[in-house]
């Protein structure tokens, strides 16, 4: 009976006849390709762990564990449409079983700045991933072979901190570059030459440690700075195009930018050298300033007779890297200056206060959180413009998205207001008259910074200990507690002028 039936179904295939037996076997293939699809659909589906790139390959995005709350998966499960709540602390989602089948007429194309891009449809509706990187871990295809070491020269805190990290370099077989006044400082630590062109054998001794770096000479595998903020923006200034990853340590006045202690400094160097650790992104501003020139030129027409015509011109006077912030502000005269803003050449408004700025995040926590603008975190992909004093109260800050163009020029019939500066991280100073520009845009390179813990931690750990963030009274009253403490009359009393500052 059962070879019969065999035999009835390989003739109803063959003839495409559907007999009972041919039904069954397509029953069994379409109940085969609902499983696969269902499979593959609960791959998807489980974006909070995995999510699907251009390419179609499968690419983790939690690179550590991070456990959800009860309304967190409530609202998860919400989301995703899913069927039965799942287990709590998981990051897991089924697929809904009673889902439409069916293939979307819909397509999306989203386009930034640079380039366009197909955006997928999952189950015929509109997806968004995150866009925004909070953990980004490195690793080492190749064992590093170069370093760069970045100091501020001339002060013997940092040089002597720069020979105890190229011992640690030297030993995971990593040589140390240093920029030129660096090593002319080294070599003046030797003392006097012992004459012309000869120098000491300490001296000597101290800069055969180091290679010479040149921009542009050598491939630098990492970096790492002895020194505050301020050394984190020279970085940054180095590399206009890729950097690569930077690690900072806390030797300055400032520290939202250098999240290790020095006094660690072995295990964090040997950690970077075996490639263990995470990044943040930190995202730098393209930046480019055109002079505007008006004169009238002279010329000779067909019968001889002389000419004048109007010739107006822009010329680029260059393009520079922000990591903080770009500033268009008032030059030694007190009037209000006028700016107009634009937003991919939309114009948006009149800018009339002292200034404005338009920073990164990375920057929010800098002149613009002076100017009371907000504060950003480093993994939001967006530009803070903040006016700096405005005449109108209720011009406030706003976030713009990073695919944006913003254009800031001096109106051509503003000869009244005076001039303007602009300033590129506080330096690159130049003087802006009517007609001149500058247009800002997100630059697709970002410095790569090596946090301790992770880009969260060590953002807030910053804004707490370098802004006291936030800060109850109860602790800023704590110095004054310890005057209970055993010590001398003169302790106690400074104790007490430091509690009472606080309140």
């Amino acid at each position: 009976m059962e070879a019969n039936q065999g035999t009835s179904q390989e003739t109803s295939v063959k003839h495409q006849d559907l007999s009972d037996g041919g039904m069954m076997h397509v029953a069994r293939a379409q109940d085969q390709e609902e499983e696969e699809e269902e499979e593959e659909e609960e791959e998807e589906e489980n974006s909070f762990t995995i999510r699907r790139t251009k390419s179609g390959s499968i690419k983790d995005t939690l690179m550590y564990a991070v456990p959800l709350s009860a309304s967190a998966q409530a609202l998860d499960a919400l989301v995703l449409d899913s069927g039965p709540e799942p287990e709590p602390h998981t990051i897991t989602a089924s697929p809904s079983r009673h889902r439409t089948k069916g293939k979307s007429k819909l397509q999306l194309v989203a386009c930034t700045g640079l380039e366009c891009e197909v955006m997928d449809l999952r189950n015929g509706q509109i997806f968004l991933p995150p866009f925004a990187k909070t953990s980004v871990r490195f690793e080492w295809t190749e064992p590093p072979e170069r370093a760069l070491v970045v100091i501020k020269p001339g002060e013997r805190a940092t040089e002597d901190a720069l020979l105890e990290a190229a011992a640690v370099l030297r030993g995971c077989g990593v040589r140390v570059h240093v920029e030129q006044a660096v090593m002319e400082a080294l070599e003046r630590r030797g003392h006097a030459p012992e004459g012309p062109g000869r120098l000491t054998r300490e001296a000597a001794d101290l800069a055969s440690r180091f290679e010479l770096w040149v921009p542009g000479t050598h491939h630098i595998d990492f970096i790492v700075t002895l020194g505050g903020d301020g050394t984190v923006l020279w970085v940054s200034s180095l590399f206009p195009r890729g950097v690569p990853p930077v690690l900072s340590f806390a030797m300055g006045t400032l520290g939202f930018l250098t999240s290790f202690p020095f006094s660690h400094h072995e295990q964090h160097l040997n950690e970077v050298c075996r490639g263990d650790r995470y990044l943040s992104l930190r995202t730098r501003m393209r930046c480019k300033l055109y002079s505007y020139h008006h004169g009238r030129h002279q010329g000779r027409e067909g019968g001889g007779a002389s000419a004048s015509t109007t010739v107006s011109k822009e010329e680029l006077v260059g393009t520079y890297i922000v990591l903080n912030e770009v500033s268009v502000n008032r030059s030694p005269s007190s009037n209000l200056v006028d700016i107009d803003l634009f937003c991919d050449g939309v114009p948006v408004t009149k800018v009339q206060a002292d200034g404005v700025l338009v920073s990164t995040p990375t920057g929010s926590t800098a002149y613009s959180l002076a100017a009371g603008g907000s504060v950003v975190h480093p993994a939001v992909s967006a530009m803070l413009l903040t006016p700096i004093c405005p005449h109108s109260l209720s011009f406030r800050p706003l976030l713009f998205p990073d695919a944006v163009t913003l254009q800031l020029q001096i109106p051509h019939l503003s000869r009244g207001r005076g001039t303007c500066v602009v300033a590129f991280d506080g330096k690159h100073k130049f003087e802006m008259g009517p007609g001149d520009c500058v247009t800002i845009q997100m630059s697709p390179h970002p410095l790569p910074s090596v946090v301790c813990k992770t880009d969260t931690e060590d953002w807030f750990q910053s804004l707490k200990g370098g802004l006291h963030w936030n800060r109850p009274n109860e602790e800023m009253r704590k110095p004054s507690s310890m005057m209970s403490s055993k010590g001398s009359g003169r302790e106690k009393e400074l104790l007490g002028k430091i509690g009472s500052s606080h309140l």
